[in-house]
């Protein structure tokens, strides 16, 4: 649900790439036929365009990351999830805190197992790996990342992926804080280099919550068919989603879900829309934190 996939691009000239990641899949040039047109791009300078060039590479591997821990987190028995989700937060918070001295995370015990160690060990190397090297970029922004990133492995990252919410209301809280008030904001942070106080991320939040409300509700909608699919052969009775939180919440259709879900988007949109307009007109807003919401 997190993740922000898409079509990659590969690091090197057109003319020179054998195979495409379309759709997800790995594809042979050959195998393209016309009328198809491989998409070719790096999600993460399509998503954030103002990325600086030298944070491209360490975002979009962490990007890659997440979407691959979320894709397993969400396959798994929730207190394994937990567990992993436990593993990444810890090295996301020792590196943030200690990047220095080379921090190390996890959540292992002498009575682990060998896979769970194998499995937290890889985890672990892959979040140390950006860590270090966005350590190297930018050290200040780098550990504000990182916390947010600890956060939302604590707080986001699938947690109640199978929670029953009593009402939209109660679930937007939780999405808003899974799809952007950690994960994102910590991205785009690093990306541009921002210079925004912790305590004024109470602002931020409330600056960009239609934004966040708005993409959260339109990746439900999209992810809907897979996540019904999946939980149909789970045997589960809820879903982590705003269409069936809706549905159950006014006993309607899901098509009807689906269309209330589209209004409250474009509402979202339209008041997201208006605060860009007017954000340069307020007193108590950095430059900083300005960029932000317009990046957003």
């Amino acid at each position: 649900m997190a993740g922000m996939g898409g079509s990659a691009r590969i690091d090197y000239p057109v003319e020179e790439a054998t195979f495409f990641v379309v759709e997800g899949r790995k594809t042979n040039r050959e195998a393209l036929a016309p009328p198809i047109t491989p998409v070719i791009y790096n999600i993460v300078s399509t998503l954030f365009p103002e990325t600086k060039p030298e944070r491209v590479e360490v975002l979009s591997y962490f990007n890659e990351f997440v979407g691959l821990h979320d894709d397993v987190v969400e396959e798994v028995q929730q207190s394994l999830g937990d567990a992993q989700n436990d593993e990444a937060r810890n090295t996301c918070l020792n590196y943030a805190s200690a990047p220095a001295a080379g921090g190390r995370g996890g959540a292992l015990t002498e009575r682990s197992s060998k896979k769970q160690k194998r499995d937290a060990a890889g985890r672990e190397k892959m979040i140390a790996s950006v860590a270090e090297r966005m350590e190297k970029i930018d050290p200040g922004p780098a550990a504000v990342a990182l916390r947010l990133w600890a956060e939302w492995f604590d707080q986001g990252s699938g947690r109640r992926f199978y929670t029953r919410f009593a009402s939209l209301d109660e679930y937007l809280e939780y999405r808003v804080l899974d799809v952007g008030e950690k994960l994102t904001t910590g991205m785009t942070i690093f990306s541009m280099s921002l210079d925004i106080p912790e305590h004024k991320f109470g602002l931020l939040s409330e600056l960009c919550r239609p934004c966040w409300v708005a993409m959260g509700m339109t990746n439900d909608i999209y992810s809907w068919d897979k996540e019904k699919k999946a939980a149909d052969l789970a045997g589960e009775t809820s879903l982590c989603n705003s269409i069936w939180v809706l549905m159950e919440e006014h006993g309607i259709g899901k098509e009807e879900a689906e269309t209330r879900c589209r209004e409250i988007i474009r509402d979202n949109v339209a008041r997201f829309a208006e605060t860009v307009r007017t954000i340069h007109e307020r007193k108590d807003i950095s430059r900083d934190l300005a960029i932000f919401v317009e990046a957003a």
